[in-house]
């Protein structure tokens, strides 16, 4: 266990010292970021839209019903 946060310490140590290699993982991992954030937005989304169709279905369900009615107001 200590010789893989050694081989942490010496990989953050590597990316102090290397600008290149600091920039690189820099880049990979905002990428991954923003992909993960898309993803996360597009399946709130998805389940959302998900719940308002069973909500609606359940509702319509409810309506078949005897004696449910919609109340109209004038």
């Amino acid at each position: 266990m200590f010789q893989m946060f050694d081989y942490i310490f010496k990989g953050f140590k590597a990316l102090k010292i290397n600008r290149r290699k600091n920039d690189d993982i820099f880049n990979h991992v905002e990428r991954i970021s923003e992909e993960t954030q898309t993803l996360k937005v597009r399946t709130a989304m998805n389940l959302v839209t998900d719940m308002m169709y069973f909500q609606v279905a359940f509702y319509l369900q409810d309506l078949k019903k005897p004696g449910n009615t919609i109340i109209a107001v004038t």
